[in-house]
C-alpha cells in the first residue's frame, strides 16, 4: 500500500498521514494541494482511485485527517487510467473548488469538493463528466490551471498540448485545433 507524509514546516521530520495508507490508499501517482488551503489535499493513487482529504475532527492534529474516496463514476469513464490531478477555484471563494483529473479520454471535472467530515457537498455517487469537446479522446498526462490567465491547459501523449482560455466562462470546449 502507498504511504503519505505530510512535514508541517521545513525543519521537522515528515510524519506519515496513516490514514491515507489504512484507507485502502495505494501508491501516490499525482497530488494536488489546494492553492488557498494546504490541509485540502487530493491524491491519485496507483490503482485508479482519487482520494480527497477530509478535516480531522476539532483539535486533533493534521496528521490525523482521513481520507475518502471520490473516485465513483470516474474510473468508468477512464478504465482506471488517471494521471493529472487540480483542484480549480477561479473564484477564489473557499468552497468553490473544481477537481480536474486528466487519464485516458480526456479531461474530467467534479464541482464541490468535500471540505468537512458530516458535510458531503456531493451527491452520493460522484458524478464525474466529462469536459473538453474539442479535445481528442486521448490520455492526458497533465492538467494544469493557471489562476492569473484563467487558462487551463492539457497535455495529451501524441496528440500535443490543448488549452481553454478563458475556463472560468467557457470550461467545456477545447479549440479544435489544439491552441
Amino acid at each position: 500500500r502507498g504511504r503519505l507524509y505530510f512535514r508541517e514546516n521545513g525543519n521537522g521530520e515528515p510524519v506519515e498521514l496513516a490514514n491515507y495508507r489504512l484507507g485502502g490508499g495505494a501508491g501516490v501517482r499525482d497530488i494536488a494541494v489546494d492553492p488557498f488551503d494546504f490541509k485540502k489535499i487530493v491524491v491519485i493513487d496507483a490503482l485508479g482511485q482519487v482520494w480527497k482529504s477530509v478535516d480531522p475532527l476539532p483539535g486533533q492534529p493534521f496528521t490525523t485527517v482521513t481520507f475518502k474516496n471520490i473516485t465513483g463514476t470516474l474510473f468508468d469513464l477512464t478504465k482506471g487510467d488517471i494521471r493529472s490531478v487540480e483542484i480549480v477555484n477561479v473564484s477564489a471563494n473557499p468552497g468553490d473548488e473544481t477537481l480536474l483529473v486528466g487519464g485516458l479520454g480526456g479531461v474530467f471535472q467534479l464541482h464541490e469538493i468535500p471540505l468537512q467530515l458530516g458535510e458531503p457537498k456531493f451527491r452520493s455517487d460522484f458524478q464525474w463528466a466529462k469536459i473538453g469537446s474539442g479535445l481528442p479522446s486521448v490520455l492526458v498526462n497533465d492538467v494544469h490551471y493557471d489562476r492569473a490567465d484563467d487558462i487551463l491547459i492539457a497535455g495529451t501523449w501524441g496528440r500535443g498540448i490543448w488549452s481553454i482560455q478563458p475556463f472560468s466562462i467557457q470550461p467545456d470546449v477545447f479549440p479544435p485545433n489544439g491552441e
